[in-house]
């Protein structure tokens, strides 16, 4: 957070992210500050004394929580959408800015979840489709609690089709994912087969 100084008092600037642990330490900050100095003022102090201190720390109190609780919430957000996507970090492929999640089993094989490109491309796929691709065309992947198909049947799918968002999103997996994926398992198989 960034300090203004202004002829007057310092204005908190929220122009930078703060995380959500500084947002929570700030308010734990603030409220344990003032409860300790009520509690010392209670225990030590003569009454009338500790209430003016009290009611003079209160303002600086209220600007340290206050900080915390006006930053918590866009943290909160930011961390929420870290926690949301770290489950496949580095498995997924954006596409027109839309996710696609992508696995790639140990094989090298390639699977791409169903409702992400149907998403994307508006294609409309029926369970008697899926069916007639094979038994080893389909696979529900836990991770992503969602259901994928192998790249050969999504490719055998999408070249049925023949409209324009389609054909861009078959050419942007033929050209920009599968290869790489391909090229990383192929580098995977013979760094295994190597003594």
């Amino acid at each position: 957070m960034n300090w203004k100084l202004s002829s007057r008092n310092a204005i908190p600037s929220m122009r930078e992210p703060v995380s959500l642990l500084s947002a929570v330490c700030r308010i734990g900050v603030g409220v344990g500050g003032y409860v300790l100095l009520l509690r010392w003022l209670v225990s030590g102090a003569g009454k009338v004394p500790g209430l003016i201190l009290a009611v003079l720390c209160a303002p600086a109190a209220g600007v340290i929580i206050a900080t915390g609780l006006v930053a918590i919430f866009p943290a909160l957000v930011r961390w929420e959408k870290a926690q949301h996507l770290s489950r496949w970090q580095g498995r997924y492929f954006a596409f027109d800015d839309r996710q696609i999640r992508i696995d790639q089993a140990a094989d090298g094989e390639v699977w791409v979840v169903l409702a992400d490109v149907m998403a994307v491309t508006d294609l409309r796929v029926t369970e008697t489709e899926i069916e007639r691709l094979g038994p080893f065309a389909r696979r529900d992947i836990a991770e992503f609690g969602a259901t994928a198909l192998s790249e050969t049947a999504l490719l055998i799918l999408i070249s049925r089709r023949n409209y324009v968002a389609v054909n861009r999103f078959r050419l942007w997996l033929e050209r920009d994912v599968l290869p790489p994926l391909h090229r990383r398992a192929q580098i995977l198989k013979e760094m295994g087969s190597a003594p």
